[in-house]
């Protein structure tokens, strides 16, 4: 009877032939080797050289040209993404008005009362130079490679999809607007790490090297943001990556083409629920912000019309203080200023107490 390194030879095993492994051609050059090293899957094998090849093709460093042939998508992202970071430096700098605008786009409180579009417009603002410039040149890198093997639409649908969860998990664990779209360049990176095993473009651009790369930056940012060098949405890039590695391993299996609409709705959901999403610190701050909103800041503008009201009488009466206190009409806008005012006092004395998060930040939003 056979058996490993008997004398009947090292393909028995107890009589029965072992089978040679399973080959198969790469699709490009024809070579066969064993199906485990080639990246792929049937028809479009291809075998280590090939894949490289691909990846060589698709970022040659130095080109004279831009090809824009398969790349419109990116593009068209990258046209909103630079013309916004001008404008946003100049608003910041008062040359665009107050800047009323720009805070429009940011994800801020207004999320809790039903804002949500503020998780997608923020993904489009920058803050920086270096911020503007590292990401689009991360997103000409991925948004390019996933385009170019699911096309423009399934490029845009998980830089949105990725980059809004990003800033739901930023929003809902730290009181700060978290801006940019580098939660979904850590989604696209995410979505073609469970495709490597079965798309040769996915295995070409998302190899170990880029692979490290990708958590190396990730581990860095939170260095940076603990040590206090930089203030970095680090919330916004791990769950960029978690929900692009979902989209990934959903598109991956393709016998079960129910988990694609699946995690599409389940990103609409957590969009739709993301007024109520708050955890930790950010729980207390929500509740304290709903507060002050209903409560507080009706006061508040109550006391302003009064206040400017006012005024009013005492422009109308001139120079004359004395004409001014007695004059009915004045006396009663002012008594009402100091009911209202009284009334403020109160409520913050009795109402819950200021979030140490916004303690941090030195005063109500």
């Amino acid at each position: 009877m056979g058996r490993p390194g008997g004398g009947c030879g090292a393909d028995l095993w107890y009589g029965r032939r072992v089978p040679a492994p399973a080959t198969s051609a790469c699709s490009t050059c024809g070579r066969r080797a064993p199906r485990a090293d080639l990246f792929g899957v049937e028809p479009d094998l291809l075998c280590e050289p090939c894949a490289r090849a691909v990846r060589e093709r698709m970022f040659v460093r130095y080109r004279p040209l831009v090809r824009t042939h398969g790349q419109t998508g990116t593009l068209t992202l990258l046209a909103i993404v630079l013309p916004l970071f001008v404008a946003t430096h100049l608003a910041r700098h008062g040359a665009l008005g107050d800047g009323a605008w720009l805070r429009a786009l940011e994800p801020w409180f207004p999320i809790w009362e039903g804002e949500v579009w503020r998780h997608v417009t923020s993904l489009f603002v920058h803050v920086g130079v270096l911020h503007v410039v590292f990401n689009a040149m991360a997103l000409w890198t991925l948004g390019r490679a996933v385009e170019y093997a699911f096309g423009p639409v399934a490029m845009g649908l998980v830089f949105l999809a990725t980059g809004v969860v990003g800033s739901i998990a930023q929003w809902a664990m730290v009181t700060a607007p978290g801006v940019g779209m580098s939660g979904a360049i850590f989604g696209l990176g995410g979505f073609l790490i469970p495709l490597r095993t079965s798309h040769p473009v996915a295995a070409a651009v998302m190899d170990r090297r880029m692979i490290n790369m990708l958590l190396t930056w990730l581990v860095l940012c939170v260095v940076l943001t603990e040590v206090g060098t930089l203030r970095i949405a680090n919330w916004a890039h791990g769950g960029g990556l978690l929900w692009g590695l979902v989209l990934g391993a959903a598109v991956a299996h393709r016998r079960r083409r129910g988990l694609v609409p699946l995690a599409g709705l389940l990103t609409a959901g957590l969009l739709a629920a993301s007024p109520w999403i708050a955890l930790g610190e950010q729980q207390a701050v929500r509740t304290w912000h709903l507060w002050y909103r209903e409560r507080v800041e009706p006061l508040l503008a109550r006391d302003a019309a009064l206040v400017e009201r006012a005024r009013a009488l005492e422009a109308r009466h001139g120079d004359d203080a004395g004409q001014a206190r007695e004059d009915p009409e004045y006396a009663r806008v002012r008594a009402e200023i100091d009911r209202v005012r009284a009334e403020i006092e109160a409520l913050e004395r009795t109402g819950p107490p200021l979030p140490p998060p916004l303690r941090r930040i030195q005063g109500p939003p």
